[in-house]
């Protein structure tokens, strides 16, 4: 199995335009759903789809955004095999969760995930050091 963890927002979801409202949780997840897609970026995570590997998109987003998101994912990027989010009550640093999410549902990330796509540096180096090979993503400005 190969599977390739992609991150949602800033990584396929354009969601800078947004971040005026980071802290205020709700109001910045609600919309999302006017995000746009960050085409090179999807069309690298397509690639890798057609070449035979699982797309499992990997969010700190809550749980409760989870209908909003997957109808976002559905219209704009490839298939995916699993949508991973941060629990119900979960407050913890995104780079814990996500690292916490993956685990639980791959144990040996190193022989199972291939690539891991997120555009936060602290995120791409906790997966690092479990022997993951990340590509940091940003949107050219």
């Amino acid at each position: 199995m190969n599977v390739v963890l992609c991150d949602v927002d800033h990584t396929v979801s354009d969601a800078a335009w947004r971040d005026y409202l980071l802290g205020d949780w709700d109001r910045y997840h609600a919309l999302q759903y006017m995000d746009e897609p960050i085409t090179p970026v999807i069309a690298l995570v397509e690639a890798l789809h057609r070449g035979g590997c699982d797309v499992v998109y990997l969010t700190a987003r809550p749980e409760k955004w989870r209908a909003q998101t997957e109808k976002w994912l559905e219209k704009n990027c490839p298939p995916a095999k699993l949508l991973l989010m941060r629990p119900h009550g979960n407050h913890e640093p995104s780079p814990v969760v996500k690292l916490s999410q993956a685990k639980l549902h791959y144990p040996d990330l190193r022989s199972v995930v291939v690539l891991l796509m997120d555009d936060r540096q602290d995120v791409c180096e906790a997966f690092s050091r479990e022997g993951v090979t990340v590509l940091q993503t940003r949107k050219p400005a």
